[in-house]
């Protein structure tokens, strides 16, 4: 009994370590170029939502997305009058989906070394006790399940840039998708926007998986 519940224990504790820690992230992304979109300038990053204009949530995201812009090319704009192209920036997640599964155990099922006593009488009325020990080859197999339910969300990011002038133009439409276990959507967009530019600008409308480093991420 005591080792079953300690292969229980133990699927529980494999199974715990297995789904916390996001080690990589994974995320759907595709690009779409405007015209002249390989041109760069001074830019600088907005919110679509006038809601997350005073946010220092999207003021850290958007901190983000400049040093990767600048990493592609562009510059820093003094201020939104003066630059040459906008960054607007959004993001959110759903309310997830709750699945059921269970994890099965395993463990010896049979064989290992027995012990079998008891006592004979012979004919003569005299009673003699005796131990025998039997030793087979153990065999392992499934000896339970733990029930276990995972909640996985879908978190996306959308960025487009557009090139200033008296009828502005867009020059990239980006569109990020993420499904996982963490709910917490400003733990994940960092990521995210490293996948975008993990490969910037790619190709045109062709949609890609991206996988990178989630680091320090607290869901």
């Amino acid at each position: 009994m005591k080792k079953m519940n300690l292969l229980k224990i133990l699927g529980v504790m494999l199974l715990v370590a297995a789904s916390s820690g996001c080690v990589t992230m994974r995320t759907n992304l595709t690009t779409f170029h405007g015209t002249n979109h390989n041109e760069r300038g001074s830019i600088v990053v907005m919110p679509i939502n006038e809601s997350e204009k005073n946010s220092l949530a999207f003021k850290s995201h958007s901190e983000s997305l400049m040093r990767k812009l600048i990493g592609a090319g562009y510059t820093a704009a003094d201020g939104s009058s003066g630059s040459q192209y906008v960054a607007f920036m959004t993001y959110g997640i759903d309310t997830g989906k709750t699945t059921s599964s269970v994890v099965p155990i395993y463990g010896q099922t049979g064989g290992g070394t027995s012990m079998t006593t008891g006592n004979i009488s012979n004919n003569f009325g005299r009673t003699y006790n005796f131990n025998s020990t039997t030793t087979q080859m153990p065999t392992y197999g499934m000896v339970g399940a733990v029930p276990v339910k995972r909640t996985e969300y879908l978190r996306e990011l959308n960025i487009d840039i557009y090139k200033m002038a008296e009828k502005p133009t867009k020059t990239y439409e980006i569109r990020a998708k993420s499904i996982g276990s963490c709910g917490n959507i400003n733990a994940v967009v960092p990521a995210m926007i490293e996948s975008v530019f993990k490969n910037f600008p790619g190709v045109s409308g062709k949609p890609i998986a991206v996988e990178v480093e989630a680091k320090g991420i607290d869901c």
